[in-house]
This record gives structure tokens, C-alpha cells and sequence, in this order.
């Protein structure tokens, strides 16, 4: 669907004045328009709809879930950054060119494992436990690891496996302040959790 010519898409510019400007940008030599396009257009954008809303809802200090709304916008702008590192358009129901897309799970994939900073942390996960495996000369019965170690093979917090050391769900050994878990007990605790599904 079409917006109207009229409507606003960066502050006061319009999907009119957008397609005035959009046919001069094939013109890649030309620095000029392409700094004044991206002020006008992408920057005036990302601060009126995604940074500027954060900031009302953070000064407005309700307590009453802010960090809901903030998050929802924090998603819409990652969505935003990366379709235009893409150059896709959202189209719903189905996409119709190559440059479309109808679901956003890809595009958030994306983001993450493509786009510095976040490709390092969405890859750190993968590596940890590739070093923690080939940090062992033992047999995985006789493996000692630590809470970060285990934090890293189950993916969770070091407040969850503080929990889970509490309720006495997984047994450890502590040695003055650190802590250290069989790793034949992480996978007796990933056993006994084991959720079969039915008809696999």
C-alpha cells in the first residue's frame, strides 16, 4: 500500500518530497545531497521516533512499566536500523521483491550476528563452550567447572545458578569463595529436565 504524498516521514518531510529526492541519490558522486538526505531523512528519523520517545518515557519516571514501552521501541529500531543497512521494505502479508520481508525474526537474527558490537556477544556463547571442551583433558565425568563455565553451557544467569545452588538442585563444591560443579552432574540436572515431546 501506498502512503499518501502528504504524509510525514521524517519530521516535516514527506513521502512526497522523499520521492522528489529519491531518483537524484543514483547519482553516488554526488556527497553532498547524500549528507543532506541523510540528515533529513535518516537521522531526523531515528531521533524523532525511536531516541526522542526513550527519552520522554525515561524523564517521565512513572515506575509503571516504562521498561515495556522502551523495549518495544528499542525492538522497532533495531528492526529499522537493519532493513536500512539491507535497503528492505516491510510488506504484509507476503513480500513481493526481493527487497521485502513479511517477518522480522530474520531481521532481528541479523542484527545481532552481523552487526558489531552485538556479533561478537551472540557468537561468545558458540565459542565459550568450545573452550570449555577443549580445555579438558579429562573424561566429561571427572571435569571440574566453574559458574561462569556453567553459566555458559546452560545459558543462564549466575543469579539462576545461584537459585538452583539454593533450592539444591545442582550439587557443588566450594573452595573459600569459588565455586566448582561436576560436569556429569550438569548433565544429570539437563537429564532430569528433559521434556520429551510426544510423537517425535
Amino acid at each position: 500500500m501506498q502512503l499518501p504524498s502528504n504524509t510525514r516521514i521524517a519530521g516535516k518531510k514527506t513521502v512526497g518530497d522523499w520521492n522528489t529526492v529519491r531518483s537524484d541519490l543514483n547519482d553516488l558522486t554526488n556527497s553532498l545531497l547524500w549528507t543532506t538526505v541523510f540528515k533529513d531523512y535518516f537521522l531526523t528519523r531515528l531521533r524523532d521516533r525511536y531516541l526522542n520517545p526513550i527519552k520522554s518515557i525515561k524523564q517521565g519516571r512513572r515506575y509503571s512499566g516504562e521498561g515495556f514501552s522502551i523495549m518495544t521501541i528499542i525492538c522497532s529500531l533495531i528492526e529499522f536500523l537493519e532493513t536500512t543497512y539491507q535497503g528492505t521494505n516491510y510488506r504484509y502479508p507476503k513480500p513481493f521483491g526481493a527487497y521485502e520481508y513479511s517477518k522480522s525474526r530474520q531481521i532481528f537474527i541479523d542484527f545481532l550476528t552481523k552487526r558489531d558490537p552485538f556479533n561478537t556477544q551472540f557468537d561468545l556463547h558458540e565459542n565459550r563452550v568450545a573452550e570449555i571442551v577443549k580445555e579438558s583433558q579429562y573424561p566429561l565425568d571427572e571435569r571440574w567447572l566453574d559458574n561462569q563455565q556453567v553459566c555458559d553451557l546452560l545459558i543462564i544467569s549466575k543469579r539462576l545458578l545461584q537459585s538452583y545452588r539454593d533450592e539444591k538442585k545442582i550439587p557443588f563444591s566450594q573452595i573459600n569463595h569459588k565455586i566448582y560443579y561436576k560436569a556429569s552432574d550438569i548433565q544429570k540436572f539437563l537429564k532430569k529436565n528433559y521434556k520429551p515431546v510426544i510423537g517425535y
